[in-house]
């Protein structure tokens, strides 16, 4: 938005009559007056709307993105921190009901297990996940 007044003067009442306009510099580079002709009102309002929309609008959607990002991954994290929780819990509910059953070692296997099947990383199984363990079971137990 820098010197964007200039540019909506020039453009409004043309290269010609804008007083100081031209030759306008611009990166190092001398911009020559080709079009005279000027746009009115049409270029206020094109600037009004860059400017409003440019400077006052995009920031606001940009932010409002950004919280609801944040709200997101807050969420999730709640979620998981929910889920690990409730395993915890479960497995002190089963070391207190089958400790002899129960090892560092069955944790382990079931958690690599959990893992190999994990296909996606989500930490979670879906049913395209779990079905290779059932046709598994059912071909090799149940026929």
């Amino acid at each position: 938005l820098d010197s964007w007044d200039q540019l909506l003067k020039i453009n409004m009442y043309g290269c010609d009559a804008y007083p100081g306009g031209y030759p306008f510099v611009r990166n190092g580079v001398e911009l020559q007056c080709t079009d005279p002709q000027g746009q009115g009102w049409m270029a206020a309002l094109f600037f009004v709307l860059s400017v409003v929309i440019g400077g006052l609008i995009l920031p606001t959607v940009l932010v409002g993105i950004v919280a609801i990002s944040f709200e997101h991954a807050w969420q999730e994290f709640t979620e998981e921190e929910i889920q690990s929780r409730q395993l915890d819990s479960l497995i002190k509910e089963i070391v207190l009901i089958m400790p002899a059953w129960w090892s560092r070692e069955r944790l382990n296997l079931i958690r690599m297990t959990f893992d190999i099947m994990d296909a996606d990383g989500m930490g979670s199984l879906d049913i395209q996940e779990v079905q290779p363990l059932f046709k598994y079971i059912i071909l090799m137990f149940i026929t």
